[in-house]
């Protein structure tokens, strides 16, 4: 009996002490001061209203969460955008088209929250020269709408959600954001054309997992533990919670190490994500620009905001358009493009939970002095 007691606490001691390496591994008790930007109290805190308008700006989805941002502050009422070279992706976006992009869906926060303050946002757009070590993208000024209702606080998961939207249909809400956006068109790509198309993108994953240069990129820029979501503040996370995340996290990031297992399990990620999403969008345009990317960019942000009731993810695969990719991308132009180029691939699934918190930077990040 004495020996199967000792045999007891043994096996628990090692199991603590195991757990115990994991969170120190995973860095689970650090103050997780890449979530800031989500809380309120963050936005409180924050002198003058500029601050307050580019920590919204910063709530903005971007291509594999770069955040390739940078801004100064010119005046009380004016910013410059300027594009983060060190934050673009060599391999799987050589055009920079979904950087571009990117920087879209932060002119288009930073919009809603001068909107939200009693501001209205005039943008200029700027043709990016992608020699500098940082494109200036936008010139942004606010001018004072004495008509706007000025909100008392903003929540980035709460002000934007407009409860009048819900009910609106995919189409109804596509016609509303793109009357402001001339030259675009989109396609709803449902049930009746679903397997075939699913195809399409799996095969994308599928060239892209099995890239050896395209796995070590983004391996490159995935902060796998609350270590690294804290030195780095922006790049791909395990979308993992509760008890188990730790371990998930840390473990994970031994495994890195090796591309191909890497890849084999994106591929097994993807599918899993394709049996959720029952309707994809697709964002068109005639001969785009370096312009009509951006505003993109801007169409995604408020598809985010006004797509209350559903989870959405833009598919990038096919669009890619380095050695590997050519030939799919071409082939799906042709099918999907109708005359024109597909810009973005965006998947629709019914929302049940609050998705995970990405990392975000601070304004201090991204200011240039």
């Amino acid at each position: 009996m004495i020996g199967v007691k000792k045999m007891f606490v043994v096996v628990i001691t090692i199991l603590l002490f195991m757990v115990a390496i994991l969170l120190i591994v995973d860095g689970t008790f650090l103050n997780k001061k890449y979530a800031k930007v989500w809380s309120e109290n963050y936005f409180g805190s924050l002198e003058p209203i500029q601050h307050k308008l580019i920590a919204g700006g910063l709530t903005a989805s971007s291509s594999h969460n770069m955040q390739p941002w940078l801004v100064k502050i010119v005046s009380d009422h004016k910013i410059e955008l300027y594009f983060d070279m060190t934050k673009a992706l060599q391999v799987v976006d050589q055009d920079n088209t979904q950087m571009l992009i990117s920087q879209g869906t932060f002119i288009k926060a930073y919009e809603n929250y001068a909107n939200a303050y009693g501001y209205d946002a005039h943008i200029h757009y700027h043709e990016p020269n992608f020699s500098a070590e940082q494109p200036l993208i936008a010139t942004i000024e606010i001018l004072k709408n004495d008509t706007a209702q000025k909100v008392d606080a903003i929540s980035s998961s709460s002000w934007m959600v407009d409860e009048e939207e819900v009910n609106k249909d995919m189409d109804t809400l596509m016609m509303e954001i793109l009357k402001d956006h001339d030259g675009f068109s989109y396609e709803l790509m449902g049930e009746s054309r679903l397997i075939v198309f699913q195809n399409f993108l799996l095969q994308g994953m599928m060239v892209e997992s099995t890239n050896q240069k395209a796995m070590e990129e983004t391996i490159e820029v995935f902060r796998f533990t609350e270590w690294e979501k804290n030195q780095y503040k922006y790049g791909l996370t395990i979308d993992a919670s509760g008890v188990f995340k730790p371990a998930i996290q840390s473990i994970s990031k031994l495994l890195a190490n090796d591309w191909k297992q890497f890849g084999d399990q994106g591929i097994k990620m993807f599918k899993k994500r394709l049996e959720k999403e029952h309707t994809y969008i697709l964002i068109k345009s005639h001969q785009p620009t370096y312009k009509t990317y951006i505003q993109t960019g801007q169409i995604y942000q408020e598809m985010i905001n006004k797509f209350s009731e559903y989870a959405i993810r833009p598919s990038v695969q096919v669009l890619e358009k380095y050695d590997a990719m050519k030939n799919i991308n071409n082939i799906f132009q042709e099918e999907y493009g109708e005359g024109k180029e597909v810009l973005m691939i965006i998947g629709i699934q019914d929302r049940i939970e609050d998705s995970v918190r990405t990392p975000r930077h601070l304004v201090e990040d991204i200011l240039i002095h």
